[in-house]
């Protein structure tokens, strides 16, 4: 009896189903929200199998609401919220007296949380707040589709990116904090504003991520970089619109606001031990440097990577050196923090900038092989939690 000898399958044809599987998952009617559903379990099974000590601080927080108590920094937020009417909680500070170098202190002016508890009355913060965050990481993963495909009409491309974002911090955020440091929100304001095309709208939400958390300052920088690319003409290449006019004038609003805040606020100036404590902290934190760059996006990097050089290869020198130069200042500074993950990770628009130019660059199937290049990567390359060495300095 003959033997029948099959012939091997190249990688090609390994490749070329993984697309026709892709293409069939994907042609079905509501297939967005088909994308929502499998990242976000995706998200959540592989966070907790790859780095399953996440369970022990799950299991800290309903022990502490549990017992009726706010988790963590939670009870600061509701403490401020007590007098936000009155003086928008700064009393609280004044009160309790914190070290300037402990993270209640640099609350202070984080005014969102302590806004929505007392606007809402809301008694139990702690639970409340990451029940929220849990609702609105569908709205995240649902923006992030839609607007990749409004870029691309391709649907695997958009289900890889976003599957792709789904592995990294600023969606796992929803999950991952319930210390109330307010990353998520700050994310999703972020990535409003990016998928936003009115200027009003633009404006606003990038208010409301300034309140949540200063570095979000950091991250507008690519929501305009954004709206610049977004408005690229061939025979135009810089184009101002009313979205960038909109970020520059958040940034302005930020300033003016903040100003008032610290003249009415009548407590002394910290500035000196600040600094301090940013030099001590650079300091520590560029002695891995290597590792706390790569944990700010992981395999997000070889997208900015391959972007960058795709850039300079079409001698569009300036473009290149826009998304480089803002992530290489938005880095040093995370640097200057002990969570330079977290840090790094308000500047995650860098990746829908870093997007961008590919999807006009590249063919649909070269956009794919990137974009499944990158999610290989953060598979086998988890994002890691929150372990301590030097000084109490996060490995993160």
């Amino acid at each position: 009896m003959p033997i029948c000898h099959q012939q091997p399958r190249s990688l090609a044809s390994l490749l070329t189903a993984t697309d026709a599987l892709l293409d069939r998952f994907m042609g079905v009617p509501g297939w967005q929200w088909r994308v929502v559903w499998s990242c976000l379990l995706f998200s959540v099974v592989h966070m907790v199998l790859m780095n399953p000590s996440c369970l022990l601080t799950y299991q800290a927080f309903f022990k502490t609401i549990g017992a009726g108590q706010e988790f963590d920094v939670f009870a600061v937020v509701k403490a401020q919220a007590a007098t936000f009417y009155t003086d928008l909680g700064f009393s609280h500070f004044r009160n309790a007296a914190y070290e300037s170098q402990g993270h209640h202190a640099k609350m202070q002016y984080r005014l969102l949380e302590p806004a929505l508890v007392a606007t809402f009355g809301i008694r139990h913060v702690s639970l409340t707040l990451w029940l929220v965050q849990l609702v609105l990481s569908l709205v995240f993963i649902w923006l992030t589709v839609r607007l990749v495909f409004r870029h691309t009409a391709n649907r695997g491309s958009s289900f890889l990116f976003t599957l792709a974002l789904s592995l990294l911090y600023p969606v796992r955020a929803a999950w991952l904090d319930m210390t109330a440091y307010g990353d998520f929100f700050a994310y999703l304001f972020l990535l409003i504003a990016t998928y936003s095309r009115q200027p009003l709208v633009v404006g606003l939400v990038l208010q409301a991520a300034f309140w949540t958390d200063e570095r979000a300052l950091l991250g507008a920088g690519f929501v305009w970089l954004w709206h610049l690319f977004a408005a690229r003409l061939p025979h135009r290449p810089y184009v101002l619109n009313q979205l960038q006019v909109a970020v520059f004038a958040s940034y302005l609003l930020y300033a003016g606001l903040r100003l008032w805040c610290h003249f009415i606020q009548p407590t002394d100036s910290k500035t000196d031990a600040y600094l301090s404590e940013f030099k001590a902290i650079y300091y520590e934190n560029i002695k891995l440097v290597g590792f706390k760059v790569w944990s700010g996006f992981q395999g997000g990097w070889l997208l900015v990577g391959a972007s960058a050089a795709l850039l300079v290869y079409n001698r569009r020198f300036l473009d290149a050196a826009l998304l480089l130069g803002l992530l290489g200042l938005t880095v040093n500074l995370g640097f200057i923090v002990g969570d330079v993950n977290r840090a790094i990770s308000y500047s995650y628009i860098a990746l829908f900038c870093a997007f961008l130019p590919l999807s006009t660059l590249c063919t649909a199937t070269e956009l794919r092989r990137v974009f499944l290049v990158v999610v290989a990567s953060l598979l086998i390359a988890p994002l890691p939690n929150r372990l301590r060495i030097l000084k109490g300095i996060p490995l993160m």
